[in-house]
C-alpha cells in the first residue's frame, strides 16, 4: 500500500487552518519534516515553544535505554540517551557513548582541533588537544586554566604555561603573575618587586623574639606511618611573629585550622644573623683593644726586666 505524490510534496494536515503542516515529505530531497514545510535533513523536527521540548524519546521500561544509536554501515558507532537500571555501564545516568571510538566535542567545523576529546584507547581527556596522553591534557593560548569559587565574586586563580620561559605561572583574575614554578628545578619563585610594595620599613631588632620561638617534634594525627616532623606550633608563633600566620576568621568553624608561612623564617634568620654579626664585630673590636693594652703592658714589663710566663 502506498501514498505517493507526483513531483510534489506530501503534507499531512489535521485541519486546513495550518500554515505549516504537522508533517511534510519533501519531493525535492526526499526528506521528512515534522513542524516544518522545508526539511533540509532526512528528518527535521521543528517547534516554536518556550515551555516544552521539541522531541521526546521514551522507553516504557525503567531498566532500558531511552536514546538514539548512531551507525555507519552495519556497525553502531555511538549513542546518546538515558540508561536505566538494567545491565548497563554506569546505570541510571544520562550518557554520551562510543563504540571503541574517540568522542569529540566540536563547536565549529572551521578548526582542525576539537574543543574537547575523550580518547578511547587510554580513557584520557584532552581540552584543546585531540590526542591526549595524560588523564587530563590542557592546551591553551593567551588564557590558561581558571579556578574560581562561585562565592568569590570576580576573584580567581589562573594556571598559565609561559611558552617563552616554560614557567608554570600563578596569575590572578587580572592576569597579574604572582609567582611561578621553574621548569628545570621546580623551585617556586614568589613575586617580590619593589614597585608592587609600599610602607617599606626595616625590621626591628629580632633576636629576643627569635629566642622565644620553641622548635618542636611532632606527629600528624592523620599520618598512618607516624613519621616524626620538626617545626613550630602556629598558635605559639602567632604571639611572636603574627605576620607569618594565617589565622581562621573570627566567625570560622571551630575546626578551622591555622596556617603558617615557613618560608618567611628565612628572612627572620637572615635578620638574626645580621644582628649576631654586629654583636660579634663589636666584641671583636673590644677584644682587639684589650689585646693591644695587654701587649703594651707586657712590653713595658719586659723593659723593666719582668717577663710573663707563657
Amino acid at each position: 500500500f502506498q501514498l505517493g505524490g507526483f513531483n510534489s510534496d506530501i503534507k499531512f494536515l489535521t485541519t486546513n487552518q495550518y500554515a505549516t503542516a504537522p508533517m511534510t515529505i519533501s519531493n525535492a530531497n526526499q526528506s521528512v519534516g515534522i513542524g516544518t514545510n522545508a526539511p533540509n535533513r532526512k528528518l527535521t523536527v521543528e517547534a516554536n515553544t518556550s515551555s516544552d521540548g521539541v522531541m521526546t524519546v521514551r522507553n516504557a521500561s525503567t531498566a532500558g535505554f531511552a536514546g538514539t544509536y548512531f551507525e555507519s554501515g552495519d556497525t553502531w558507532d555511538g549513542y546518546v540517551g538515558y540508561v536505566g537500571s538494567g545491565n548497563w555501564v554506569e546505570p541510571n545516568s544520562f550518557q554520551v557513548g562510543a563504540n571503541n571510538r574517540d568522542i569529540k566535542f566540536v563547536t565549529t567545523n572551521s578548526t582542525l582541533t576539537a574543543a574537547m576529546t575523550i580518547k578511547t584507547s587510554n580513557q584520557s581527556v584532552g581540552i584543546g588537544n585531540s590526542n591526549p596522553d595524560y588523564k587530563l591534557s590542557v592546551y591553551h593560548g593567551s588564557k590558561g586554566v581558571e579556578i574560581r569559587n562561585t562565592n568569590a565574586g570576580a576573584n580567581s586563580w589562573e594556571f598559565y604555561h609561559d611558552s617563552g620561559t616554560n614557567q608554570l605561572q600563578l596569575r590572578t583574575a587580572t592576569g597579574t603573575s604572582v609567582g611561578h614554578f621553574d621548569y628545570n628545578s621546580g623551585a617556586y619563585m614568589a613575586t617580590s618587586d619593589r614597585k608592587l610594595k609600599r610602607d617599606i620599613q626595616p625590621i626591628a631588632t629580632i633576636l629576643p623574639s627569635i629566642m622565644r620561638l620553641m622548635p618542636v617534634n611532632y606527629h600528624y594525627d592523620t599520618d598512618e606511618d607516624q613519621k616524626k616532623h620538626i617545626g613550630f606550633i602556629a598558635q605559639e608563633v602567632e604571639d611572636i611573629f603574627p605576620e607569618l600566620i594565617s589565622a581562621p576568621a573570627e566567625n570560622a568553624d571551630k575546626d578551622a585550622i591555622y596556617r603558617m608561612n615557613y618560608t618567611g623564617f628565612g628572612v627572620i634568620a637572615i635578620k638574626a644573623i645580621q644582628e649576631q654579626q654586629n654583636i660579634i664585630e663589636k666584641q671583636q673590636e673590644i677584644i682587639e683593644k684589650q689585646q693591644a693594652k695587654l701587649d703594651a703592658i707586657e712590653k713595658a714589663l719586659n723593659k723593666a726586666g719582668i717577663y710573663l710566663e707563657e
